[in-house]
């Protein structure tokens, strides 16, 4: 009998690689039309321009082998590090992470002033620190009290459309500040590379057109490896038999039950839940992702290797720009760019016009852009991308896995969504090893 893969995102089909290689017999289902899940790249042609946007995970790992492998034998590129990120608190006031000494040269006295009135409140916290019960504490021990409350608490009570207080401290927030350690280490490392010749500074691959050419070099070779891949399938039933786990689902309305010997999960937790009936578990949520796809008549809009831009700047509708060329300069036009505005949801809106129209509003006030120096491509809508991680979530899903376990051996949960935690490229792949 074969085995089966659930869900065709990186996770899955490197899984389903590596099964093939070892001489096994597989079939990987996926519910959407397409593969990729959560590292999907959505192309628009306009003009006789094209533009690519990675949906979901799309910051290299540094030197993992897996990754550097499949880049290679993708049509990638390499890039040279560090990419560097940085958070919005309000107009013109901006962190930028890793600094480096032009960045802190650039730094107007009015952002010092702005930053320095926190102070106290930074070394209060720190100094007479609370035992950290949630993310709100673990923040306000970071940050300092009145920056966390002037900031910090409206971007992540939009961001995760729950109160920070109910976040459980396992999740690590990602804009957490650097030690002043690290910020020392990051200024001298910057400057002496800028000693060193081209050949001594650190680089990652990246596939050249986005994160789909790992995609399709992993669906090729499972294709010439016999794998079968079946694409907007629904499973509706998992059933234990004579050792064997015999599923039913559904293809294009044609209804299917096959056997397998061992099943991969690396879909969403809460399809499993629902298949197995494990109701007590319906707690181990998502967080759904819109993104809205612009076109800017710029060469660079966040600044020089800056590829994300977090907003924590209140009644922001969304709080993440992503600008793709800057990981890959074949994604946008020369001398343009392209910039993804990313908004969590907590359920689907069917009809988010309104929602793109107030973000467009905003990101064009934010930035200082004109509406002719932008156009609307489109918006891609994201599934089951953030888990929920609410207090004691390690504990429920270590729960559901044990339950899994006393009802079959049979079944491994691996990758983001498979396992319910934030991974991001590198800890999907290892997740498979």
């Amino acid at each position: 009998m074969p085995d089966l893969v659930v869900g065709a995102g990186l996770a899955g089909l490197y899984k389903a690689y590596n099964l093939l290689k070892d001489g096994h017999d597989v079939v990987i289902l996926e519910k959407k039309n397409y593969m990729g899940g959560q590292l999907h790249t959505i192309k628009y042609e306009i003009e006789n321009e094209v533009y690519f946007f990675d949906i979901g995970p799309h910051v290299p790992p540094k030197n993992h082998k897996v990754w550097n492998d499949l880049c290679e034998r993708s049509n990638s590129i390499n890039m040279p590090l560090p990419l560097k990120v940085s958070i919005s608190l309000k107009p013109k006031l901006n962190l930028v992470f890793p600094p480096d000494l032009n960045t802190l040269r650039k730094i107007r006295v009015i952002d010092i002033l702005n930053l320095i009135k926190f102070i106290p409140f930074y070394l209060y916290s720190s100094i007479f620190k609370i035992k950290e019960k949630n993310l709100q504490d673990s923040l306000i021990n970071s940050w300092g009290l009145k920056f966390y409350q002037n900031y910090i608490y409206y971007f992540i009570s939009n961001f995760w459309k729950s109160e920070p207080s109910n976040i459980s401290k396992e999740y690590k927030a990602r804009f957490s500040p650097p030690s002043y350690k690290y910020i020392i280490q990051k200024i001298l490392e910057s400057k002496d590379s800028t000693q060193k010749n081209d050949k001594n500074i650190n680089i990652f691959p990246y596939p050249k057109y986005g994160c789909e050419g790992v995609i399709n070099t992993l669906k090729n070779d499972i294709i010439a490896d016999n794998g079968i891949i079946r694409t907007n399938t629904s499973i509706t039933d998992l059933r234990i038999i004579d050792g064997q786990i015999e599923v039913k689902y559904i293809q294009e309305k044609n209804s299917f039950t096959e056997k397998y010997d061992n099943i991969y999960w690396a879909a969403s937790i809460s399809d499993l839940i629902q298949i197995l009936n494990f109701e007590h578990y319906k707690k181990l949520e998502y967080r759904a992702l819109l993104t809205v796809n612009v076109s800017i008549n710029r060469k660079d809009l966040l600044g020089d290797k800056i590829h994300t831009s977090y907003i924590m700047i209140p009644n922001i509708v969304f709080h993440r720009v992503y600008e793709p060329n800057k990981i890959s300069p074949y994604m946008a036009p020369k001398n343009k760019t392209s910039a993804c505005l990313e908004i969590t949801l907590d359920k689907r809106i069917n009809n988010p016009k309104d929602l793109v129209n107030k973000s467009l509003k905003q990101f064009c006030s934010l930035y200082n852009l004109k509406n002719s120096e932008i156009n609307h491509l489109g918006n891609v809508y994201c599934e089951e991308a953030y888990p929920l991680l609410f207090i004691d979530y390690k504990k429920d899903f270590n729960r559901l896995k044990e339950e899994l376990k006393m009802k079959t051996s049979k079944i491994s949960l691996i990758g983001r969504t498979g396992q319910y935690f934030p991974y991001n490229i590198d800890k999907t792949l290892d997740s498979i090893l």
